[in-house]
């Protein structure tokens, strides 16, 4: 009798707390109306609508009307572009089923910093480097020389003496001490070519042929985008 007396109870509770669910949840309201340019009678159209609470959202048709459900408790934001964000949210004490808004957006003024732009004659400019004289080169070995690399020689293997065939062909091209070497020749190709373009693309050129100022020199150089192969492969 016992087990049989609380389980009208749980039931009874049970329907309390969904009675209190079902009650507790917020009434969904029908919302509509215009979005209107502030101090203006034109409407502003493909404005974003967004539920702040649940992420859900609308735009405006080419009126600019708009309708969607909202509870009472959410928070609609309204954006444009060129137009500052509005927010909105049903009155406290509203009651009914559906709502009538009118929205206002705000335009909004962007000041951008100004920009010079002059003309640049690059074809005056490529002609110049091309058939400028270089400076007499240094024969000294300097970093990326490319006698440097070719004079290295690997030290010889298996007690002083390799096998020649298809075995060591293959060991040569494919060893860890090949790629290495590989590797090292790339690099120092690298280097060459960067020391040949520094010693043919100066400074004191540039000047001379722009009539920039040096400040203006990396700037210049950045916006021609000329590699170092490119520098240092041009016609003397």
């Amino acid at each position: 009798m016992k087990y049989l007396f609380l389980i009208p109870i749980n039931l009874c509770i049970f329907s309390i707390f969904l009675s209190y669910a079902i009650w507790a949840q917020p009434k969904l309201v029908q919302v509509s109306g215009f979005v209107y340019q502030k101090d203006s009678s034109n409407t502003i159209p493909f404005v974003d609508i967004v539920n702040k609470k649940n992420k859900t959202g609308t735009i405006t048709n080419v009126s600019g009307f708009f309708s969607l459900l909202m509870s009472t408790t959410d928070t609609i934001e309204f954006s444009a572009i060129g137009y500052k964000k509005y927010r909105f949210w049903l009155p406290s004490n509203f009651t009914g089923d559906s709502y009538q808004a009118l929205i206002l957006l705000e335009k909004v003024v962007y000041t951008l910093d100004q920009v010079d732009i002059g003309l640049f004659n690059y074809e005056k400019f490529k002609k110049d480097f091309e058939s400028m004289k270089l400076q007499e080169e240094n024969n000294s070995v300097v970093a990326g020389d490319p006698t440097y690399y070719k004079r290295y020689v690997a030290p010889k293997e298996n007690f002083g003496y390799t096998i020649k065939g298809p075995f060591s062909a293959l060991y040569n091209k494919f060893s860890r001490r090949a790629k290495e070497l590989e590797k090292l020749q790339s690099i120092l190709e690298n280097e060459n070519k960067n020391v040949t373009a520094s010693m043919k693309l100066t400074k004191d050129l540039i000047v001379q042929v722009t009539g920039i100022s040096e400040s203006e020199i990396d700037r210049f150089v950045s916006y021609c985008n000329m590699g170092s192969e490119f520098v240092a492969n041009a016609t003397t």
